[in-house]
C-alpha cells in the first residue's frame, strides 16, 4: 500500500514539476500567475510532507531569453500538517499536559531550549544534534553543555509522532510547539505558532558560545539581541521568561560573594534582603544548589507572570543580565511597562515575540531535512 502510494505521488511531482516549469517560462515575459504559484505550494508541502526519496523539488524555471526565474521561499503556515499528518498538533498538546501535569518546572526548560535553538542558526533544531566522529555539536557548548533539560522526552515525542506520520512531523516544530503548548499548561500566554520548518544538518560547538550569557551587561546583552533584529522592548519582554525556572548558584555566586574582590561584599545592586536570602540559598561551598530564578509566589520557579519585573524593580534580579534591564532609562521604561500585575501587559508582549523568534532563520520548503531522530541526521 505505502509503495503505491508513494508511486503516485511520485507521479504527480513529476506532472507539477513539469507544469511549473512551463509556468515559469512564461513568468519571465509576464506577471506571477496564481496557476504556478499554486502548483509550487502543494509540489512543495507534498514533497517535504511525505519526505519521498528523490523527489522533483523544483525552485527555479528556466527562462526563454536564457535567464532563470526563482520561485518564492514558501512560508510557514498554521495549517501545515492539516493534510499530512491531522493528528499532529492534538498528540504533541495532549502529550505535553501530561508531562507538566508530573513536573511543573518542564515549561521553563522547553522555552530555554527553544532559545538556544533559534538564537545559533535560526530555529532548525541544530541544538538536538549528537556530536559525531570529526564534528561538535551545540550541545557541547558552554551554555548548553549538561544544561539543556527534557532532550529525552523531546526524542519521546518524535518517536510517537513517528509512529502516526513517518517523516512529516520536524523537530524544529516539535521545539516550537512543546515551548508554547507547555506554557498554556502553566496558565502562560497562548501565542500563534506556524508551523513548515525543516530541520537544520549542521551543528557546531562554537556557535553555541554566542548565546547570550548571563553575566551580561545592558549594552552587551542589547548587542546579543539586536543582531537578531530584536530591540530593546522585545530583549527585556524575552528576559521576562525568567519568571519561571531554576539555576545553579554558581551562575550568581560571584554577586554574593567577595564581589569586586573585596572580602564578604556582595552585588552593592542587589537588595539587601534578597541577597542574605540567596546567601542562604546559595552556601559558598554549594555551588551545585539550584534556586528559583522568580522567589516570589506559591510554586517559585513554577508560576509564569509579570512578578519577575516586580522583582527588578526592587533589585531582584538574579543574574547580571536580568539586573542590568533596570540600569538604563530606555530598559527601566520596559520593566515599568511590563510590570502590571494583570500580566495582561506582559503576556500580549511575550507572545509577539516568540512569535517573532519561532521565525528566526528558518528552512521551509527543499531546505534542510525532517529528520527521523531529533537527535541525528538522516543517513547517519
Amino acid at each position: 500500500m505505502g509503495s503505491r502510494k508513494e508511486a503516485s505521488i511520485q507521479q504527480f511531482l513529476q506532472l507539477l514539476e513539469s507544469k511549473m516549469a512551463e509556468e515559469g517560462r512564461r513568468m519571465c515575459m509576464r506577471p506571477v500567475q496564481l496557476l504556478a504559484l499554486a502548483t509550487m505550494a502543494v509540489h512543495l508541502v507534498v514533497a517535504s510532507s511525505y519526505q519521498i526519496e528523490n523527489s522533483p523539488v523544483i525552485t527555479q524555471a528556466e527562462c526563454s531569453d536564457g535567464g532563470r526565474f526563482t520561485f518564492p521561499k514558501p512560508m510557514l503556515t498554521a495549517d501545515f500538517y492539516n493534510h499530512s499528518c491531522p493528528e499532529a498538533t492534538t498528540q504533541i498538546s495532549n502529550y505535553i499536559k501530561k508531562l507538566v501535569k508530573n513536573d511543573s518546572s518542564l515549561p521553563a526548560a522547553f522555552i530555554r531550549l527553544q532559545f538556544h535553538d533559534c538564537f545559533v542558526r535560526g530555529c532548525d533544531a541544530s541544538v538536538l544534534l549528537h556530536s559525531i566522529p570529526g564534528n561538535e555539536s551545540e550541545l557541547e557548548g558552554i551554555p548548553n553543555k549538561n544544561s539543556l533539560r527534557g532532550l529525552h522526552l523531546v526524542d519521546q515525542l518524535k518517536a510517537e509522532l513517528e509512529d502516526i506520520c513517518p517523516g512529516v512531523v520536524s523537530c524544529a516544530d516539535l521545539i516550537a510547539l512543546m515551548a508554547r503548548d507547555s506554557l498554556q499548561a502553566i496558565g502562560g500566554p497562548s501565542y500563534r505558532v506556524l508551523l513548515g520548518r525543516r530541520d537544520g544538518m549542521i551543528s557546531l560547538k562554537d556557535e553555541a558560545n554566542s548565546l547570550p550569557s548571563p553575566f551580561q551587561n545592558y549594552s552587551a546583552l542589547l548587542h546579543s539581541f539586536s543582531s537578531l533584529g530584536f530591540d530593546s522592548k522585545e530583549m527585556a519582554v524575552l528576559s521576562g521568561a525568567h519568571s519561571i525556572g531554576f539555576s545553579h548558584c554558581r551562575f550568581i555566586a560571584g554577586r554574593l560573594y567577595n564581589f569586586s574582590r573585596q572580602v564578604g561584599a556582595f552585588d552593592p545592586t542587589l537588595d539587601p534582603e534578597y541577597a542574605h536570602r540567596m546567601r542562604k540559598r546559595c552556601p559558598p561551598d554549594r555551588s551545585d544548589v539550584f534556586f528559583a530564578m522568580d522567589p516570589s509566589g506559591k510554586h517559585p520557579g513554577r508560576t509564569f507572570d509579570s512578578s519577575y519585573f516586580r522583582n527588578l524593580l526592587r533589585n531582584r534580579g538574579a543574574f547580571t543580565s536580568d539586573s542590568t534591564l533596570t540600569s538604563t532609562p530606555e530598559g527601566r521604561a520596559h520593566v515599568l511597562e511590563m510590570a502590571s500585575p494583570q500580566n495582561t501587559v506582559f503576556f500580549e508582549a511575550f507572545g509577539k515575540a516568540m512569535e517573532k523568534m519561532g521565525e528566526l532563520g528558518v528552512m521551509t520548503g527543499a531546505e534542510g531535512e525532517v529528520r527521523k531522530r531529533c537527535t541525528i541526521r538522516n543517513g547517519f
